[in-house]
């Protein structure tokens, strides 16, 4: 706890070029405790310990400040540092003949004489020792200065410790005044620096927690987040959108280079334009655009993203959002295919309807068109020259009676008169008309194949189907001599050629007979391809544009669907599918035969509500034989039938009719005779008028307009006739 003292060392400062003893000093250390601290024990002063004074003396000027007031004869002194090494233990020599200027050891002079004296004195961990001998002029005078010189010691050893410890004591109470200040400082900064870190700990706590609810509805949402830098283009990304993106963020440091090559080529100039303008502008923007992933996986984004300007007004950084909106996307491609399906839909729904409208009406006026030219007919003599008109007449009611079926079929609704065929023999039986159909510069191919699982369709319908794409495929060929192929086949039907199909998203996947037809012709472009099933669309002269509209309904209502690849210049290839069916086959329907020769009895009652359908009907009926009664609607029907219920062989009773239809007539009718025989006809085929009558049985059916060797055949099948 003692002031500490250090060897003889040369100062750095003030130093002469010539080395001298005035280059020469020492370094005090005095230790500072707290006052009124005990500082005795090791303990008391670690505890009580504030600081520390450090001192240096140039060794020549402390000495000196001793030696000015000692009289001109004083003794020559010497002092030496006995614990250091023996190069520095000299520290200084006083000379009583050299008072002015400092003076070296002369090696002649002993200090060891009988006159010379030593005193030690220890301080600071050194032992200085104090060498006094009489002066020359002392000597001359042979005077004794023993008193003198034990005087001068005292004195000088006196001034020099006070001049030393009256240093040390100044310079001890300016130190513990600045301790004291740099203590309570101190404590005041600590205080202060301990609630900054509290501060702080508390924010970073608050900052992490901030981090991780980020990432988590980052990830939640699946939302990340960049930012790049302008103009060094330095970019930091989130995990989130190192997600997206398919990367790991230990492998790959995003940069604005990376980013556009991660970018479909197809949106990419659009990209780099979006942030171009964004960056010369000041304004944000947002883009949607795909990104190839690392694995090759394509995915759908969503960015948006603002710029940061600095003091000066000029872009510093952008910074936004990248979201995955790939399951957004496939959902909207989804929704928009079934709005197409439904746009669809709602077409052929349109036409249905009006078809169904005007159904019931044009047939009424097709049954008296043709009924009343076959009695003319049957009226005129043998090689009458009317007769061909008449034929002709009839011919013409049975191609429009043909087209209103169509435009029932078209609109998907309606049923048809089903048989299990082979897809195949119905071709082969429809070839020579197919021959007759096409242009002289078509080539038509068959490949049937044999042992074709039955499909349950409509005859009529699908040799209509056969001669619509037969005659399209010849069109397409135009005056070009080209090959027309018709074949057939079974095929595995997936999940992706359905979903490339026609009105087929309700289709199940599953085996089906298919009938194709393929031309070498144009060809057709996309946007063709994408209306050629729309109504009274064609690439045709005007009134050709029912035919694949009806193709559609009519294989739409077969539970069927058609495939059709085309490009230009490449011909077309349109692929009917058909659900196969279980069972054994039937015969294909053959024409009525024209036997005029049968003839019936008894009265058949005939109702009708429109009077020139009930007429030419009645004049059928009794040229076979039969005596007729009138009702015009099923009121008057039900109550001629109720005076006298035997008397009638049958009931010719039309489906649709005001007052009471025919089905509340004919319920009415089997109340009052049971086995009564009731033929019904109407504009609808026989299984939608089945529907309309909510399942009742009935003796026959006859579609309007028919034919009167129709109707003939229809009574001749009634048990009693």
């Amino acid at each position: 706890g003692d002031i500490l003292l250090t060897s003889r060392l040369r100062l750095v400062q003030g130093s002469s070029p010539t080395l001298s003893d005035l280059d020469y000093g020492i370094v005090t250390i005095l230790p500072v405790y707290q006052h009124g601290q005990p500082h005795r024990t090791r303990t008391e002063r670690e505890k009580a310990f504030r600081g520390f004074i450090q001192a240096v003396f140039r060794l020549h000027d402390m000495m000196e400040a001793g030696f000015k007031q000692i009289p001109a004869k004083a003794p020559d002194v010497l002092v030496i540092d006995q614990k250091a090494d023996p190069t520095n233990r000299f520290l200084h020599f006083h000379s009583s003949e050299m008072r002015s200027t400092p003076a070296r050891v002369p090696d002649a002079v002993p200090f060891n004489g009988y006159l010379a004296r030593n005193v030690d004195w220890r301080i600071g961990g050194h032992i200085w020792t104090y060498s006094f001998r009489p002066c020359p002029e002392w000597l001359a005078s042979q005077r004794s200065w023993t008193p003198e010189i034990t005087l001068f010691g005292g004195i000088l050893l006196t001034l020099s410790l006070t001049a030393l410890v009256n240093v040390m004591s100044r310079r001890t109470m300016v130190v513990e005044r600045l301790v004291d200040e740099r203590t309570g400082e101190l404590s005041d900064a600590n205080i202060r620096l301990e609630s900054e870190v509290q501060h702080r700990k508390k924010t970073e706590v608050a900052l992490r927690r901030s981090e991780t609810s980020l990432k988590a509805a980052q990830r939640i949402a699946g939302i990340g987040s960049w930012e790049s830098t302008h103009p060094d283009g330095a970019v930091s990304w989130s995990d989130e959108t190192y997600q997206i993106f398919g990367m790991n963020p230990g492998l790959h440091r995003p940069s604005v280079e990376s980013f556009f090559a991660s970018v479909h080529p197809d949106d990419r100039a659009r990209v780099q334009s979006a942030v171009a303008v964004s960056i010369a502008s000041g304004k944000p923007y947002s883009i949607e655009h795909r990104i190839f992933r690392p694995d090759g996986s394509i995915r759908h984004v969503g960015e948006h993203a603002e710029v940061e300007k600095d003091a000066e007004g000029r872009v510093a950084k952008l910074h936004g959002t990248v979201q995955d909106i790939t399951e957004r996307k496939q959902s909207e491609a989804e929704q928009e295919a079934l709005d197409h399906k439904i746009r669809e839909t709602q077409k052929l729904e349109s036409l249905g309807v009006l078809a169904g409208g005007i159904a019931h009406d044009f047939n009424n006026l097709l049954t008296v068109i043709l009924g009343n030219a076959s009695l003319a007919r049957m009226d005129l003599p043998p090689g009458s020259p009317v007769q061909a008109n008449l034929q002709q007449i009839e011919q013409t009611s049975q191609r429009a009676a043909e087209l209103c079926r169509q435009m029932l079929a078209y609109s998907g609704k309606g049923k048809f008169v089903v048989h299990r065929i082979d897809l195949s023999e119905l071709i082969e039986d429809t070839t020579p008309l197919l021959r007759l159909s096409v242009s002289k510069n078509a080539v038509l191919r068959f490949e049937l194949a044999r042992g074709l699982p039955a499909v349950l369709v409509d005859v009529t319908q699908i040799r209509q189907i056969v001669m619509n794409l037969v005659i399209n495929a010849s069109d397409a060929l135009g005056d070009q001599t080209g090959v027309i192929s018709v074949s057939t086949g079974q095929m595995r039907a997936s999940r992706q050629f359905l979903s490339e199909s026609r009105m087929a998203a309700d289709l199940p996947v599953g085996d089906y007979v298919f009938l194709e037809i393929s031309d070498s012709g144009c060809g057709m472009s996309a946007e063709t391809l994408a209306r050629i099933f729309d109504p009274f669309f064609t690439t045709k002269f005007t009134g050709r544009g029912l035919g694949l509209a009806a193709t559609l309904g009519i294989v739409r209502g077969h539970k069927g669907t058609i495939h059709v690849t085309s490009e230009p210049g490449r011909g077309a290839t349109f692929k009917l599918l058909l659900p196969a069916a279980d069972g054994a086959l039937d015969p294909i329907d053959q024409a009525p035969s024209r036997e005029d020769s049968w003839l019936g009895t008894g009265t058949i009652l005939v109702v009708d509500d429109e009077e020139t359908v009930r007429t030419v009907a009645a004049r059928m009926v009794e040229s076979f034989g039969f005596k007729v009664v009138l009702a015009s609607d099923g009121r008057e029907a039900v109550a001629l039938f109720a005076e006298e219920p035997a008397r009638f062989a049958a009931v010719l009773l039309d489906l649709t009719m005001p007052q009471m239809g025919g089905n509340e007539a004919f319920r009415a009718m089997r109340q009052l005779r049971e086995d009564v025989q009731v033929i019904l006809m109407s504009g609808f085929n026989e299984p939608e008028a089945a529907t309309r009558l909510k399942g009742e049985g009935w003796a026959a059916f006859v579609q309007k307009p028919f034919a009167i060797e129709t109707l003939r055949e229809v009574l001749r099948s009634l048990p009693k006739n």
